[in-house]
């Protein structure tokens, strides 16, 4: 009885033992498929910048300057044209308020799309002027708490820390009808603390009901920078978007 007993408690153990190995082989192929695929998001976003950076500079130093030239042209023909009929000239003025016109429409879009002083002076300044364009046409007033240095982290976690504040700001001002924001970005020795609060309408926080908030892509970007997102919407008190980000040491970041 001793003995059948005892062969029973060792085939328990010999299956717990292979269940045990089964498990753990299926939680190292799924961490590497979540490592793969977070390679591959990470792969399709770094080109999709690349294609953005491209066509922006395209726009602003090619197309822009191209229509400013246009431009001078038609201004050096309403000279020219002195004393010919009034609708000579109204039709000229009229030509060169489109040109002027487009050219502003460029430079908005070129902004959106990837503003060249994200490239050039880095992201702290990039930042601060998308607030500064962002209160402009919105009329919304930001409390901006931003390093006064330039941050030491590399092209690519600026890019994303950029496009989550970036998409937050126009998640506000397409749904919140908010009237005050707040966006902060802080860093200690281990991590970066990024906060958008806003005193707008609330919502619904699941992504699933919610496709048009933006909120799956600000979810996948913070995912790509190791880091936590929290988000809180309660009516009355508005939405508040808080995200932190590990600082890892090396050149990775």
């Amino acid at each position: 009885m001793k003995d059948i007993e005892k062969d029973s408690t060792h085939e328990l153990k010999r299956k717990l033992s292979a269940c045990q190995k089964s498990y753990n082989l299926l939680l190292k192929s799924s961490a590497q498929e979540q490592a793969k695929s977070k390679r591959f998001t990470k792969q399709i976003l770094q080109q999709q910048e690349e294609e953005k950076k491209e066509i922006s500079r395209e726009l602003h130093d090619e197309i822009a300057q191209l229509l400013t030239g246009v431009n001078f042209h038609l201004s050096v023909l309403s000279i020219e044209a002195y004393g010919a009929e009034k609708s000579l000239h109204n039709k000229i003025k009229k030509a060169q308020h489109l040109i002027i016109d487009s050219v502003n429409a460029i430079y908005l879009f070129t902004k959106e799309l990837r503003p060249v002083i994200l490239d050039d002076l880095g992201l702290i300044p990039a930042l601060r002027s998308h607030v500064k364009d962002f209160i402009k046409h919105t009329k919304i007033p930001v409390v901006l708490d931003l390093p006064r240095a330039t941050l030491d982290i590399n092209e690519f976690s600026q890019i994303i820390i950029f496009r989550i504040i970036q998409e937050s700001l126009n998640n506000i001002r397409k749904h919140a009808e908010a009237t005050q924001v707040e966006v902060s970005l802080k860093k200690n020795s281990k991590s970066l603390h990024l906060m958008v609060k806003n005193n707008g309408k609330s919502f619904n926080i699941d992504r699933k009901k919610c496709p048009g908030m933006g909120l799956t892509g600000i979810t996948e970007r913070v995912k790509l920078l190791n880091g936590t997102l929290a988000i809180t919407s309660t009516p009355k008190a508005g939405t508040k978007i808080k995200i932190s980000m590990p600082l890892p040491e090396g050149p990775n970041f």
